[in-house]
């Protein structure tokens, strides 16, 4: 009976992760883990549950907008695979940055931007980007001037520090 159980639950979760569709990676990981906690070797299922398990978290990161976390997602996956259920995770990456760049880009911090813009370029070539990091690179600099140029007292100007004043001799 044991071995039935053990030989059902990992029919129906290699079922479900070899759908090429990802509505069921959820239902998936939760049926591995119903054999693992059974007391059952999963053997390949841990691979895939791992798999599936960074994949809903770079999807459900993206959807939410957490940049970081997505990337970091998507970068942990690319280091077993390049594409699951027939996404380019390459793509998928340089997309993120892409976004993640224009954040940075829309709320006045251009030189954060340039890197997300850079992490991106370095993946795939691309001239509508390749403008997009330009354009922020010239807003870079232009705030870095501004600073450096931005008279002593200034919120946010380069202040150089004055060395202290010495005790006076008795």
């Amino acid at each position: 009976m044991r071995g039935l159980l053990q030989q059902t639950l990992t029919q129906w979760a290699n079922n479900l992760y070899s759908t090429p569709d990802t509505e069921n990676l959820a239902e998936a990981i939760r049926v591995t883990n119903l054999a693992e906690d059974s007391g059952f070797a999963i053997g390949e299922l841990d691979y895939e549950r791992l798999l599936a398990g960074l994949y809903l978290d770079a999807r459900r990161a993206v959807e939410l907008g957490d940049h970081s976390l997505a990337v970091n997602s998507i970068n942990a996956i690319i280091q077993y695979q390049t594409t699951y259920k027939g996404e380019n995770l390459n793509q998928m990456l340089f997309d993120e940055y892409v976004r993640y760049a224009r954040v940075f880009d829309t709320t006045g911090e251009p030189c954060r931007a340039v890197a997300q813009y850079q992490n991106a370029l370095n993946l795939f070539a691309n001239q509508g980007v390749n403008a997009q990091r330009t354009a922020a690179e010239e807003r870079c600099e232009q705030q870095r001037q501004a600073t450096a140029n931005a008279p002593l007292g200034t919120p946010g100007a380069d202040v150089t520090p004055v060395a202290p004043i010495g005790v006076p001799e008795s």
